[in-house]
């Protein structure tokens, strides 16, 4: 294993964006650019033994600043959506940014996504990038610190851990925003999608939660046994019609750091699986991805890509029922997902 640091480009403000690469002894390699601690390239080989692209990615950085589907990208401090751009904590009201309508979505137009990080270490297989928010950045109450650490295995895990600690509570809600597709073809339509998920929060309108958890058994949204990503997409269900496709929260029972399900590429041979110690996962099929340059020359296209966020529920901050994501004052908060790459042969 080693790790190659290069420049990756500059800042509109004239900031320098190193893109490094972790590589394993066979070839395969995960870059993340330090620009929004965003992942930029997946390669991993398919069942020919061909090192196959895994992820989209830009093929420069000015379109990392000016593209708005946060690809690969470090999201918060809180992901997913807050309903009508405020929140309180201890009956104080703090508004942020809206961002999405009249909500607030991803950490806000400063969110992490945007950051450049620093360089916090480097070791043999892994990296670990460090970004500061200041109280009152996009709204939120005190000074958060982040660490995010990414490594790679030779046995092709990919895993991203994340440690913040804030001086105020505060709400912390991180995931990384990469839109896998494991074949490379224009669409993922043609994936299997197995998610170890009994519910998910059904939402309305500005995909905001109802605060109501349903059963996904018997429905579009039930993956507890793989199926094709393009066999329910369409059916006539309100929520599918008014997001264009799945852009849902999924709930996987249990604590602790265990297995969420898996993606899988008949074309390609690829198999992702999918791990994280968070209560779901937003299953988003990109539908509607902007049409720009990918890393292959292809144009990235609707359904080019599905993104896997593991996450807490969104809107929590509204659906007191919800898992809790307040942070206390001078408490950690730590979380890891991991996503382990093999082939099926058959």
């Amino acid at each position: 294993m080693h790790i190659k640091n290069e420049i990756f480009g500059r800042t509109r403000d004239g900031r320098t964006v190193t893109l490094y690469t972790i590589k394993a002894t066979d070839g395969s390699a995960v870059s993340v650019m330090d620009y929004g601690a965003s992942i930029v390239s997946m390669r991993f080989p398919d069942r020919g033994g061909v090192l196959r692209e895994c992820c989209l990615g830009y093929p420069d950085f000015p379109s990392y600043e000016t593209g708005k589907d946060y690809l690969g990208a470090t999201v918060g401090r809180v992901c997913g959506r807050i309903s009508g751009a405020s929140f309180s904590i201890h009956g104080k009201a703090y508004p942020v940014a809206a961002n999405d309508g009249s909500n607030h979505l991803h950490g806000g137009p400063c969110g992490f996504n945007s950051k450049v990080f620093t360089l916090a270490g480097m070791e043999d297989g892994a990296l670990t990038l460090q970004a500061e928010s200041p109280d009152l950045e996009e709204g939120y109450p005190g000074h958060l610190t982040l660490q995010v650490r990414f490594s790679l295995t030779e046995n092709h895990c990919f895993s991203i851990s994340y440690e913040a600690q804030a001086d105020q509570d505060t709400p912390v809600s991180l995931t990384n925003h990469t839109y896998f597709n494991l074949s490379g073809e224009e669409t993922i339509l043609d994936h299997t999608l197995q998610l170890d998920a009994d519910s998910y929060t059904e939402c309305g309108p500005g995909n905001i939660p109802t605060g109501r958890i349903l059963p996904v058994h018997g429905t579009p949204f039930d993956f507890c046994e793989a199926k094709t990503l393009g066999l329910d997409i369409k059916k006539e269900e309100s929520s599918l019609l008014l997001f264009g496709g799945y852009d849902h929260n999924f709930c996987v029972p249990g604590t602790g750091f265990r297995r969420f399900g898996s993606l899988y590429s008949p074309a390609s041979g690829i198999c992702m699986d999918l791990y994280s110690d968070l209560p779901g996962v937003q299953v988003y099929t990109g539908n509607f991805l902007s049409p720009m340059p990918d890393l292959s020359g292809k144009t990235i296209r609707p359904n080019g890509g599905i993104a896997l966020e593991t996450q807490y529920y969104p809107d929590a901050l509204h659906q007191r029922h919800f898992p809790d994501i307040i942070l206390p004052a001078g408490k950690k908060w730590q979380s890891r997902s991991a996503y382990y790459f093999r082939v099926v042969n058959s």
